[in-house]
């Protein structure tokens, strides 16, 4: 009777009609392994190119849509645009969106390792190795949100044509406040906002109960940016900051009788007639409705600021409408991360020529004027929230989409040469790894 055993080679391999077995199983996985490596860079730049038929203007007017200015990268941006385009798209997601990314980042990884065991792409793994494996991936995405908050890397800063726009940030801080980032002095503030395009910061610092007076007096310090003191403080259930006015005149005007509505003029008797009160957010808007404030906030780069106005940017719009507050911008930047979320551009001719003083004196006024379409509010074009699960599903395509469609072409070409140079140095890789094992 003749074996149907198929023969054993001396090795103990498994010889079958198509030859050795595990041979043929090793060259099928190298042979599928080789498609799904070249497919990675091939769809990516097909993806760059797709993107850049779809390619819209990064930033609008939060009213009327279309902005003046544009962003300007330095060399040190474009060179590393697949790094900073990445951490300056998550620097504009809420709370929200932060927890999506991460959620779907981690579903796709396990996915991925499904379907490799599924197809036979790797070993069969032990328990040790799956854990490892998704040790890595979360210890990776710890160390990119790292990165975004503690690392120094190029910014994009707002340029804009007109030479009476003065680019304005009302709200941020420095190590004078509680909540702020130690290192974070008033010189790294100023730097920081120059790096961003500002012209003028206002340094709004949480005062302490007994404090007078603001932690800074006027200063240009080594660049071109101008900061302003001012301070933070909490009144009747929301945070405001208060412009040309001391502290003790603040909590006055927060202590004393408010009217139920705004009355229009942005101040009380506490106050004098030149002081601003901005309503900064997140905050309840029906205490803010209860406010003297003549200004508020339509963009704040807090996480949890941009998750109200994802709920509630009509409501606040219809409350600075129905009552004629001016619409300004906040970075509410405490020293974590690099990436500038909006700006606030005030026409008022002639103020490079200004002193220290005298453009706070102008800028307080045109926002007194109220909404008389001298103060435009500028921002990054970025993925709303929405409030259902499939759009927090959705969350990571979209905000990669928005990134792409955003991209200068200096910027793509940088993402093309970064994809082809990771492709070409794994090959590189991976064959010498192979020489040394055949050795």
């Amino acid at each position: 009777m003749t074996s149907t055993t198929p023969p054993v080679s001396g090795d103990g391999r498994l010889e079958t009609p198509l030859g050795i077995l595990p041979a043929y199983r090793e060259s099928t996985v190298r042979d599928a392994a080789w498609v799904a490596i070249i497919r990675i860079p091939l769809f990516l730049s097909a993806l760059l190119a797709l993107s850049a038929v779809f390619a819209v203007a990064p930033l609008r007017d939060a009213q009327t849509g279309a902005a003046e200015g544009r962003l300007r990268a330095p060399l040190s941006y474009i060179v590393l645009a697949p790094l900073c385009d990445v951490l300056d798209a998550l620097s504009t997601l809420s709370v929200r969106q932060h927890m999506a990314v991460m959620v779907t980042g981690l579903a796709l990884y396990a996915m991925w390792r499904t379907r490799r065991r599924r197809f036979g792409l790797s070993e069969r793994p032990t328990v040790l190795t799956e854990f490892m494996g998704a040790t890595a991936i979360v210890l990776s995405v710890v160390g990119a949100y790292l990165v975004l908050a503690l690392i120094d890397r190029p910014m994009t800063a707002l340029e804009v044509s007109n030479p009476d726009s003065v680019i304005v940030d009302f709200h941020s801080h420095t190590n004078a406040s509680w909540d702020a980032r130690r290192s974070f002095t008033g010189e790294r503030n100023r730097a920081w906002h120059e790096a961003a395009g500002f012209d003028v910061a206002y340094v709004t610092d949480h005062l302490p109960p007994d404090s007078v007076t603001a932690p800074i007096p006027p200063v240009r310090g080594s660049g071109r940016t101008l900061l302003l003191p001012s301070f933070e403080i909490e009144c009747r259930g929301i945070h405001v900051v208060v412009l040309g006015a001391s502290p003790t005149e603040a909590r006055a005007w927060c202590d004393g009788d408010q009217p139920d509505w705004l009355d229009g003029s942005g101040w009380t008797s506490a106050l004098s007639s030149s002081a601003v009160v901005i309503a900064t957010l997140p905050g309840r808007l029906d205490d803010l409705a209860r406010a003297d404030v003549s200004s508020v906030e339509v963009v704040d780069g807090a996480p949890r600021a941009l998750d109200q106005l994802a709920r509630d940017d009509d409501r606040v719009m219809a409350v600075a409408a129905r009552y004629g507050l001016s619409l300004v911008t906040g970075s509410n930047l405490h020293g974590w991360g690099r990436t500038a979320v909006a700006w606030t551009a005030i026409e008022i001719p002639g103020w490079r020529a200004l002193s220290p003083e005298a453009l706070d004196a102008q800028i307080r006024a045109h926002l007194r004027a109220r909404r008389d379409g001298s103060v435009h509010v500028i921002e990054r074009r970025r993925v709303r929230p929405g409030e259902s699960a499939v759009s927090l599903v959705s969350t990571l395509p979209d905000v990669a989409w928005n990134m792409l469609v955003m991209m200068s072409p200096s910027e793509r070409l940088s993402w093309m040469i970064w994809i082809w140079l990771a492709w070409i140095g794994s090959r590189i890789l991976v064959r010498s790894s192979d020489r040394r094992i055949s050795a």
